[in-house]
């Protein structure tokens, strides 16, 4: 087991803990702003998880296919896009819906960087080692989720308006 792959995973649990800390609360917010009605931005969310639940089943096969880490590295990439679709074509509604499939399909496989770094220990005979793996990844994602606040408020005092 290399220290690097502990690493990687802290890493990768951090981003996506601040990124759902971040964007979670902000984004109903900035497209109601955008001139969205409440319902459709419902909808939208609807959407997301839709896509996620079908998705769930699929995205186990595509990792044991492909392998976990490239798994996790997909959900990465299909996440950031419908994330960067949701903030710079928020006044396109069919970019907009394919923003939220995106979130929803990209949820899933991002599951596999657990899955992944579960098998790295366990082909390093260290398997035992898991439980305080997870215990520093919780604690580094609750860091996260409180920088995301701070950032938030931050953010809170400018206007995201230029996006739109």
């Amino acid at each position: 087991m290399q220290r690097d792959q502990s690493k990687y995973f802290f890493f990768i649990a951090f981003i996506i803990s601040l990124s759902i800390h971040l964007l979670g609360p902000y984004y109903p917010v900035f497209l109601y702003q955008s001139g969205l009605s409440v319902g459709f931005i419902g909808l939208m969310k609807a959407v997301s998880l839709f896509s996620s639940g079908i998705f769930a089943f699929i995205a186990g096969t595509i990792s044991d296919e492909y392998g976990r880490l490239r798994g996790g590295r997909l959900g990465l990439t299909v996440t950031a896009l419908g994330i960067f679709f949701i903030l710079f074509f928020s006044h396109n509604l069919r970019i907009l819906t394919v923003a939220f499939l995106l979130l929803g399909i990209g949820s899933p496989l991002l599951n596999s960087f657990e899955a992944w770094i579960v098998d790295e220990y366990k082909k390093a005979g260290k398997l035992e080692d898991t439980k305080k793996l997870f215990s520093n990844a919780r604690i580094l994602t609750s860091i996260a989720a409180i920088l995301a606040g701070f950032i938030g408020l931050l953010l809170s005092q400018y206007s995201l308006g230029f996006l739109s």
